[in-house]
């Protein structure tokens, strides 16, 4: 009898453990509104969780907790060779048509965004500015959609090399289709073409702005997408006509109180500018791996129980 209760205790450990697996696995896929009803499915394949950046005299670079902080003022912010030790791993890249990241523009300003990552053989390469057909797609935690088919940073403007605007205050996703990365100077032909897997062995950015004087950029993780679906953009919300309140005649004491508001007397309400809601990292709930986990540990909260019902049958039955 007690060998069965041992074999019923394994078979649900057993259980309770591949479905944390699964759910594991599973997580490493995050899928994110795309216009009106439709979504997108990212593959993630750098949570920069354990990413190591490398010296620059432009701008600072702080990686902490899977989460990259670019700041700088004035001039630019100028990363290259931050080492992805999970973007190495063999496939991760395999069928990306996009390269992605979830990222928020903490800036005040819009700036220009340039992805420059290392490739083996190449060197830095950078985001071409000239190349048919190129475009930058920017997706907000709504699943709003901007696409820029030019870039706004010219290689005159913007450092030796070109850059696409990320508004002010944006928080979301970038879209980087492989065909936009190239070489330097080698504007017009994509590194990436059709048929080719992008293989990178470090990452890069490049932060700059004409309005902004003070950047500050957060990247959160990398992901690839495949091709997107047919984007619908949400329907524009009609103006609704609301009507003039009715004046009436205020009674003598409200009348009072608004004669002391205006000459300046003190009611005894204040406003607090301080009180604001904030965010948690990855843009309201971008962080990958933490679908399932609540799920999961139900699930063998559940199991448990069910064997300790078990065992105390077994007791009484003797």
């Amino acid at each position: 009898m007690k060998r069965g209760i041992i074999c019923v205790l394994c078979a649900i450990f057993a259980l309770c453990f591949s479905i944390t697996v699964f759910a594991e696995e599973t997580a490493k896929t995050v899928v994110i509104p795309f216009g009106d009803g439709g979504t997108v499915a990212l593959k993630l394949v750098e949570s920069f969780d354990n990413a190591e950046d490398s010296p620059s005299e432009y701008g600072t670079c702080t990686i902490e907790n899977g989460e990259i902080l670019l700041e700088g003022m004035a001039s630019c912010v100028d990363r290259y060779g931050i080492k992805t030790p999970e973007l190495k791993a063999a496939g991760k890249l395999e069928g990306a048509k996009y390269i992605v990241f979830s990222i928020e523009n903490g800036s005040d300003g819009d700036i220009w965004f340039c992805f420059q990552p290392e490739v083996a053989g190449y060197g830095n390469v950078f985001l071409g500015g000239e190349i048919e057909g190129g475009r930058f797609i920017l997706v907000d935690k709504e699943g709003n959609m901007t696409v820029e088919t030019e870039a706004d940073g010219s290689p005159e403007t913007n450092n030796g090399r070109y850059g696409y605007t990320v508004p002010e205050a944006f928080q979301g996703y970038v879209f980087i289709p492989k065909e936009l990365v190239c070489q330097h100077q080698q504007w017009d032909k994509p590194l990436f073409g059709e048929g080719k897997d992008p293989k990178f062995e470090a990452v890069g950015f490049n932060v700059y702005s004409d309005e902004a004087a003070v950047f500050e950029l957060r990247i959160f993780d990398m992901f690839t997408a495949e091709e997107l679906p047919e984007y619908v953009p949400k329907p524009t919300p009609e103006p609704t006509n609301t009507p003039e309140p009715t004046p009436t005649k205020a009674p003598a004491n409200e009348t009072a109180k608004n004669q002391a508001n205006e000459t300046g007397a003190d009611t005894g309400k204040t406003d607090d500018p301080q009180k604001k809601d904030k965010e948690g990292k990855g843009c309201g709930g971008f962080i990958a791996g933490t679908a399932g986990t609540t799920g999961t540990a139900a699930w063998c909260v559940v199991f448990l129980a069910a064997a300790c019902a078990i065992l105390i049958a077994k007791r009484r039955e003797k």
